[in-house]
């Protein structure tokens, strides 16, 4: 796990010219996280905050480099602006939602572990967005019920028939109606299916712009192609848009349908700081 953990910091595309520095921000958390029980704010990027706790994974990547996952991450803050609807599927603690909210999107946020959900819920109020993001304790999926949820896993929480706790589930397109987004990342792990397939009003909608996330699997993949998307990587300092051939291989890809419109955006988007740095 250490060593994995180091060679995550050491390899990270923002530990470029910064590595000494991450090395010694994760060896500094491990210290203080061990003498220090409460939960520690620090800034993610300029302008918005969460909270850092022991077992908290979702939230350490971004101490440790920045942003976890730069090249995603990157681009929600290019593509979205004020007053943007966005979805962020399994939000976990809420990175991606602290994120959105700095760039005056409004954020609905779907998570349904009652651990994570108080960190989320935690992250909002410590940006004071109560008006502008919310926290829907609830999964997606394709039907609307309940289900058995895995809840101790951390990032890896999930729908499983082996589930210690049970939780309301619905689908995108009955949780958005309404308000349907510009920009949706899911992170659900072995759901994505579930929650693309209850999107089917949510995909075709001319206000979707890209979806992000955990979606390199060849039904989800096939999914969003019947709707015209197809998969880019992001070169975050160049803001340049590439198209894939194979995302099997990846963990996360971004989906995005009209690559002329979107690549207009995230050019000329404001930038943000991030550690003295401007992206």
């Amino acid at each position: 796990m250490l060593k994995r953990t180091l060679y995550f910091i050491a390899s990270h595309p923002l530990s470029k010219g910064r590595v000494v520095g991450n090395l010694a921000r994760f060896f500094g958390w491990q210290a203080v996280s061990r003498v220090w029980s409460r939960p520690v704010p620090f800034e993610l990027v300029q302008g918005a905050r969460m909270f850092a706790a022991r077992g908290l994974h979702g939230a350490t990547g971004n101490l440790y480099v920045g942003l976890h996952e730069s090249e995603e991450m990157g681009f929600v803050l290019h593509l979205l602006r004020t007053g943007d609807v966005f979805c962020d599927v399994g939000a976990n603690v809420g990175s991606y939602t602290v994120l959105a909210m700095s760039r005056g999107a409004i954020v609905h946020a779907f998570e349904p572990g009652p651990k994570a959900m108080h960190w989320l819920r935690q992250n909002i109020e410590l940006n004071a967005a109560n008006d502008s993001a919310y926290a829907h304790p609830i999964a997606l999926s394709d039907y609307c019920g309940t289900a058995s949820f895995v809840s101790t896993k951390d990032t890896e929480n999930r729908l499983a028939a082996d589930g210690d706790a049970t939780v309301p589930v619905t689908t995108m397109d009955k949780a958005t109606e309404g308000r349907r987004p510009v920009l949706i990342k899911i992170d659900v792990e072995d759901g994505a299916q579930g929650v693309l397939i209850g999107a089917s009003e949510t995909l075709p909608n001319p206000q979707l712009l890209a979806v992000v996330g955990e979606l390199t699997g060849m039904a989800d993949v096939s999914l969003l192609a019947q709707h015209g998307f197809t998969p880019y990587s992001y070169d975050l300092a160049g803001r340049a848009l590439s198209p894939m051939s194979d995302v099997s291989h990846r963990g996360n890809a971004i989906f995005i349908r009209d690559i002329v419109r979107v690549s207009q955006r995230v050019r000329s988007a404001p930038p943000f700081f991030l550690r003295g740095r401007a992206y």
